[in-house]
């Protein structure tokens, strides 16, 4: 049951319709909208920039992992294996956070969007360039090389796998044809008799 207003006089009065005055209004259809990355010649050309240690070790975190901003900048050493991080494990910025400013604080977002927009601009990246394009980086270069969107929407911790597919799933357009030519490589012997 639905409910409108009448006018009556400088007021307006309550009135029951007859039926939904929005039914002829066909809903929006909204494109999803996919997150902006880097390529690889631009990851290359911004780790080529001046970006003082603690916030390059930083920026390799994120695109390493897919990490957000926050999960990253809060990392702490005792969750990390540091065979594979030498450099970071013999001069550590911090005895609790594995990504730290050379005072041993967190990473702080603005100071890191700074020098990540002044890295990009300098690598001659004419786009907006923002922190989270890393990890969007992470997820994108994942699936165009082949990895399963259910392990990349694993991967970023996303609620559910239809949030992955909706941002990343157009940049691996070739993945389902891959999977259809599976069955054309599967050798069937069938002995035909013809009475």
């Amino acid at each position: 049951e639905a409910f409108g207003f009448e006018p009556k006089g400088k007021f307006l009065k309550l009135q029951r319709l007859s039926g939904n005055p929005f039914a002829q209004i066909k809903p929006l259809r909204i494109e999803p909208k996919h997150p902006d990355y880097l390529r690889e010649d631009e990851l290359q050309r911004f780790f080529e920039q001046r970006i003082s240690r603690p916030y390059k070790y930083f920026f390799l975190g994120l695109l390493d992992t897919g990490m957000r901003f926050n999960e990253c900048a809060t990392l702490r050493r005792e969750d990390v294996d540091f065979e594979a991080l030498q450099e970071l494990r013999r001069k550590p910025y911090s005895e609790t956070l594995v990504f730290a400013t050379e005072t041993g604080k967190k990473i702080p977002q603005t100071t890191a969007l700074e020098k990540c927009k002044r890295a990009a601009r300098e690598a001659g990246i004419e786009r907006p360039v923002k922190v989270h394009m890393l990890r969007a980086s992470f997820a994108s270069h994942l699936t165009s090389r082949g990895a399963l969107i259910q392990d990349v929407s694993r991967l970023l911790g996303h609620h559910s796998i239809q949030e992955t597919e909706d941002a990343y799933a157009y940049l691996s357009p070739d993945r389902m044809h891959s999977q259809v030519n599976l069955i054309c490589h599967v050798e069937i012997n069938i002995n035909i008799t013809t009475k």
